[in-house]
């Protein structure tokens, strides 16, 4: 499952039955020309031979007949500030007005090239050609998802509310749905919502993914607290999440939460609980997590909780590149995992290349496996960097339970301010201070060349993700090295160019690159963003 837009078209329908009755024809002359040559001694093993072209007519033209719809992204836009372009003005609204069954042959999103009047969610719409009806899920500028379809829609046929009205003009006969919330706040307004993932039927190919942009700087951060882009800031309390995902197949990407409530009793930023059902398809990932200074009394206070019921044994959950940051000591953890029952590798967990960092009243990190009789498919956890800065002593970085310790072979190239992250399976201790973190007052969890985090990861282990390239990122977005970092940011490596008027002119100018600034900038500029450019260490020959 991945999050790239990739659309796999289908054939039109017309098209299909063309190519069906040249099949068809191509069958018949060719048994009438066989049945006209061979004596009549051989037409029993030639009505086989019809029976069998028959038979292979029939399973093509059910293959090329049926539709073969890919799954195509249904795009809302989610801006508090509702600029135009806006759907929802809340991350709520979406997820109450997107919900359906994304699953269903009666859910399909189509394109259009613009609304025509007004389609409101719920309406009812119909086919100008096809007499086709269906129930609208939503329409946006450029697509509309409609769910319950009777019939069949057909590319370029107006699909109206009344008919040359309130209408669209499809540009494709329809493919079936993900839904995709975009988040953006395009004037700095919070939304202050609290969201359900709830409701929805979902698979491995039709999936729910809320993210923000990473080329849109009203939608992304930039890993920082005081920063740009979306926003959820929590105003209520007891027993409330930002985000409480309860649905399989969800991914969480790009987003900023700020718990700033008074009362937090069982209160997470992001709750993924199997409670509501098994956990199959998670994706928790680049997000910053952030506990403000409103102190609470309340316990059981996390900002990233993950935990599966006992005898649940289906937990694929990744969880990955996140900063989760705590500025007083009233968070009992920063990180809360409990995932249970995992005892095939496709059931596997993976917690990998986050930064956990602030005041813990118990831990950092918490991580147990109990009902798990080894390790071998336990949660595999590596990369993780992870700061208590509690003032009493007690109050660990990681807190390892049930089956699990620092030992384990699924806790490997982690790190820690203290010595909870053991010396087993490249595991270190590194200091803050060492961690080279550009502003840790200001919670900026950045890393610079000298930090001891850089490159002391272990990259075999990272997932992509889909990604149609197979690379792997950091918060920023950055592609990682092949030496990765630990935590969640990645040191992009210096392409160093000596310029020097010419080789005598001394110092290491002798293995001068570029003669002039002017040169060595037309030369090197290139989009320095983008993982397909890299730089390599090696030597030259010829």
């Amino acid at each position: 499952m991945g999050i790239q837009n990739t659309k796999y078209q289908s054939m039109s329908r017309k098209l299909k039955s063309i190519l069906l009755f040249f099949i068809y024809l191509l069958a018949i002359t060719k048994a009438k020309s066989v049945f006209a040559i061979y004596p009549v001694v051989s037409r029993k093993k030639m009505r086989r031979f019809g029976l069998l072209l028959i038979g292979l007519v029939f399973f093509f033209g059910i293959t090329i007949a049926s539709p073969a719809y890919g799954a195509t992204e249904f795009v809302s836009i989610v801006d508090p500030d509702n600029a135009t372009g806006t759907d929802y003005t809340t991350l709520s609204a979406w997820e109450a007005g997107v919900q359906t069954d994304l699953t269903a042959a009666t859910t399909l999103v189509f394109s259009h090239g613009g609304i025509t009047g007004a389609i409101a969610d719920t309406d009812t719409v119909t086919g100008a050609t096809s007499g086709a009806t269906a129930g609208v899920v939503h329409a946006t500028d450029t697509q509309i998802l409609l769910e319950t379809i009777s019939g069949t829609f057909e590319s370029g046929e107006q699909i109206y509310v009344t008919q040359n009205v309130n209408y669209v003009t499809s540009s494709d006969a329809g493919n079936s749905a993900i839904a995709v919330a975009t988040c953006r706040s395009t004037g700095g307004s919070f939304d202050e919502s609290l969201v359900e993932i709830d409701g929805w039927t979902v698979s491995e190919d039709n999936y729910v993914k809320v993210w923000t942009d990473p080329d849109d700087i009203y939608g992304r951060h930039n890993a920082t607290f005081s920063s740009r882009g979306y926003v959820m800031l929590s105003l209520s309390g007891a027993s409330s999440y930002n985000i409480a995902v309860k649905e399989n197949y969800t991914i969480i990407d790009g987003l900023i939460i700020v718990r700033i409530s008074s009362n937090w009793a069982y209160g997470n930023a992001i709750n993924i609980s199997s409670t509501y059902g098994d956990m199959e398809g998670i994706i928790i990932r680049n997000n910053f997590l952030i506990q403000d200074s409103i102190a609470s009394t309340d316990t059981s206070r996390e900002l990233l909780y993950c935990h599966t019921s006992d005898g649940v044994d289906d937990s694929d959950v990744k969880i990955h590149n996140n900063v989760l940051i705590s500025q007083t000591a009233d968070l009992d953890y920063g990180l809360y995992i409990d995932l249970d029952y995992t005892n095939t590798e496709a059931e596997q967990s993976e917690v990998y290349n986050n930064t956990i960092y602030g005041y813990f009243d118990e831990a950092a990190v918490y991580i147990t496996n109990d009902n798990v009789s080894d390790d071998t498919y336990g949660v595999l956890f590596f990369n993780n960097y992870a700061a208590n800065i509690h003032t009493t002593t007690s109050k660990p970085d990681y807190s390892l339970n049930g089956f699990y310790d620092n030992t384990s072979t699924i806790f490997t190239n982690n790190a820690s301010d203290d010595a909870t992250a053991g010396t087993s399976n490249s595991n270190q201790r590194i200091l803050i201070a060492d961690a080279d973190f550009d502003d840790v007052n200001g919670y900026d969890m950045h890393i610079g060349q000298n930090s001891s985090l850089k490159d002391e990861g272990n990259s075999a282990l990272i997932v992509s993700d889909g990604d149609t390239a197979g690379m792997y990122y950091d918060i920023d977005y950055t592609a990682r090295d092949v030496l990765v970092d630990i935590g969640a940011d990645e040191v992009p490596v210096e392409f160093v160019s000596i310029i020097c008027e010419g080789t005598g002119t001394g110092g290491n100018c002798a293995d001068l690159d570029y003669n002039t600034l002017n040169a060595w900038e037309d030369a090197v500029e290139v989009d320095l963003t983008i993982g397909t450019t890299r730089v390599f260490s090696g030597s030259i020959s010829g």
